[in-house]
This record gives structure tokens, C-alpha cells and sequence, in this order.
């Protein structure tokens, strides 16, 4: 079975982390791991280019949009009102029906749904095919439902929340501890290519300690 990992984050992340996000990437595609991500500006795009085009899923806010001919847009309507349910089941976002039923929020509703696809799959109605986990990076260092606010969490705010609801891991490279445990994890080869451990940790802020297990 594929094992299917996803990576989101800020639009403002530091160029510094988006080229660690990418040799992650690299990492983990070495290690058999398909990536799920969206076609959104800043680290998203940064998971995306350390990937061949045949071992991930980008999935496209529009058909071919951005100019991304390899990537995914789901056309599905039974797909496409699976994801609008989670919304409503899970609270994902706090304005969801006024985004719906207002004019100018096409861009914010097709940007929250590719994310819930890059976190699901195109079929969210099959549980056996969800990522197993979550790498990403906000400003506010969230991992949970809880910590996640619209103003500091951004776009990855609906990820973080609704991997939380579904009991997926969620690895911000914005805590110490979850950066330095990824960033051991990747060879020689790859961390020649990165940025030093100091100075991606100037990007982290203090937070509770969290076991990071499975592949890393």
C-alpha cells in the first residue's frame, strides 16, 4: 500500500526553511514515501520541487492552474461535497458558509479545499488512503486544533485542525524538538545540501515537547 505523507506551510515561510522542506521531501520520497501538497505559493511549492512529478499528488485550486500541468484537480462532485461536509463536521473554518454564499470567495474556498484533498486524497471518503502524517511550517509553531488560529496558522490552519480531529501526526518545523528530530534524520548526502541546524532554528519558537515517531 502506498504510504502517503503531506507537506503545507505558511506563504511567508523563510527561504532558509523552504530549502529544508525540500530536501525532506527528498528524503522521504528515497524512503518510499508518496507526498500529498497543494499548488500554493511559499513551502508547498518547496515540497513539490523536491519530489519527481510520478511520486506525489499536487492538488490544483483550479484545472491546470498556476501554470501546473502534473498536477491534481478533483472533478468529482460526490469527492468535492465529501469535503465540504468535513467543514461543517469539524468546525475546519469559522466562516465557511459566509465564504460560500459570498461573492469574491472563489480563490479561499478552492485554496481550503486543495487542502483538504492534499491531506485526504482524492477519495476523502476512504480512510485507508490519508496521509499518515503532516510536515509543515507556521509562524505560531501549531499542531493541534487548538492552537491553530485563522490570523497566525494561515491556509495550513484547516490541515492542522483537521489531521488533528483524524488522529494524524502533525510535525511543525516551527518546534525545536520536531526540527531537530527531522533534521537528524536525513543523511549525510542531503544535509551537506541544507541549511545548518542553527540557523533554521532561529525560524522555531518555544513549545511543549512532542515525541516524534514513525519514520523519522
Amino acid at each position: 500500500m502506498t504510504r502517503y505523507w503531506t507537506g503545507v506551510g505558511s506563504r511567508q515561510a523563510p527561504e532558509a526553511m523552504k530549502r529544508f522542506c525540500q530536501l525532506v521531501a527528498t528524503h522521504l520520497t528515497q524512503n518510499s514515501y508518496f507526498l500529498r501538497t497543494s499548488n500554493l505559493d511559499g513551502i508547498n511549492q518547496s515540497f513539490s520541487a523536491g519530489v519527481v512529478f510520478n511520486r506525489q499528488e499536487c492538488f490544483l485550486l483550479e484545472p491546470a492552474s498556476y501554470g501546473n500541468h502534473h498536477g491534481v484537480y478533483v472533478h468529482d462532485s460526490s469527492a468535492r461535497m465529501s469535503v465540504m461536509a468535513l467543514f461543517d463536521r469539524y468546525h475546519l473554518h469559522g466562516y465557511w458558509q459566509e465564504m460560500l454564499y459570498s461573492r469574491g470567495n472563489r480563490f479561499g474556498i478552492a485554496m481550503h479545499m486543495a487542502s483538504v484533498f492534499a491531506l485526504l486524497g482524492a477519495d476523502p471518503d476512504d480512510s485507508s488512503c490519508y496521509s499518515r502524517f503532516v510536515i509543515c511550517w507556521t509562524p505560531d509553531g501549531s499542531c493541534s486544533a487548538n492552537e491553530s488560529s485563522r490570523a497566525k496558522t494561515g491556509q495550513t490552519r484547516v490541515v492542522i485542525r483537521l489531521a488533528d480531529y483524524l488522529h494524524i501526526p502533525v510535525f511543525n518545523l516551527a518546534i525545536e524538538a520536531h526540527l531537530r528530530r527531522i533534521y537528524q534524520s536525513l543523511p549525510a548526502t542531503l544535509l551537506q545540501q541544507s541549511p545548518s541546524l542553527k540557523e533554521l532554528t532561529k525560524f522555531c519558537l518555544p513549545h511543549q515537547q512532542f515525541t516524534v515517531t514513525g519514520c523519522f
